[in-house]
């Protein structure tokens, strides 16, 4: 345990009892010590986060500050103003209702409480592992406290591929399973289903923006990943390589609209 050498004979003394009368008790008086310390190595332990929609999904409070989502062949970088954004024009909550729960989350509120917000910006905040719930507690991600300060809302000006990623995200976080659809395409036609104006509100949707092409971009580097993973050539075909196929290390910017060769700190 990193704040084991921290705590006073008592405290650990306490957590010991708890553990074996009220493990969710125990939870959340563990987190909180992580708190008071600044124990950065268990923010974002999975020990204290409920679902599995966000498993693929980090926080970054370090060289690039914001969300990292990992897709498996790439990865999609989106910054603390755009997480807010999405959340707010997702969830159709107003930036200052919004600030005010962040700000409520940030000090810490009860299950109970958090349970009755309502239900649309509750899953926003849970899709963008964005809320820790320790025992019967619901805190603030610590490596997203900059969304606090975040005033301002605009839709996200991505580009295709952005966008291609975005859909699959959100496939991911609603199918039925979200543990057993991470990871997986989805049905060519489902993807097509979704990929339209209505299913992602809080992008700014071009008239460029091309399902079937944003389908070849997607299946095209899960191909790439598996013929690597079995040590097979990649086999590419026009309509791949002329729509940006990259490797399995590199991301793609959400800001930028390209493809970027930095690797994350986590």
């Amino acid at each position: 345990m990193h704040i084991k050498p921290e705590l006073s004979r008592a405290q650990r003394h306490e957590i010991i009892e708890l553990l074996l009368v009220d493990e969710p008790a125990a939870a959340e008086l563990l987190y909180r010590h992580a708190l008071q310390l600044n124990e950065k190595s268990m923010y974002g332990c999975r020990l204290f986060f409920k679902g599995t929609q966000a498993l693929y999904k980090f926080w970054d409070a370090q060289d690039r500050p914001g969300l990292w989502l990992c897709f498996g062949p790439f990865q999609l970088h989106l910054t603390a103003a755009q997480v807010f954004s999405r959340l707010a024009l997702s969830s159709g909550t107003g930036v200052e209702e919004l600030s005010k729960r962040l700000c409520l989350l940030n000090t810490g509120i009860s299950e109970d409480e958090f349970l009755l917000w309502p239900e649309e910006l509750r899953n926003g905040l849970l899709n963008n592992n964005l809320v820790a719930m320790p025992g019967r507690s619901a805190f603030l991600h610590p490596r997203a406290r900059m969304l606090v300060s975040e005033a301002s809302v605009s839709p996200l000006q991505v580009d295709n591929y952005t966008i291609a990623a975005l859909v699959l995200e959100k496939l991911w976080d609603s199918a039925e399973y979200p543990d057993e659809a991470i990871g997986h395409l989805p049905m060519h036609q489902d993807f097509l289903n979704a990929f339209r104006k209505g299913f992602l509100a809080e992008v700014e949707w071009q008239n460029d923006f091309c399902a079937e092409e944003a389908w070849d971009f997607i299946a095209g580097v899960f191909w790439q990943q598996k013929c690597a993973e079995a040590g097979q050539p990649t086999i590419s075909d026009d309509s791949s390589a002329g729509i940006g196929m990259e490797s399995v290390d590199e991301e793609i910017d959400s800001e930028e609209g390209e493809h970027s060769d930095e690797e994350p700190s986590y």
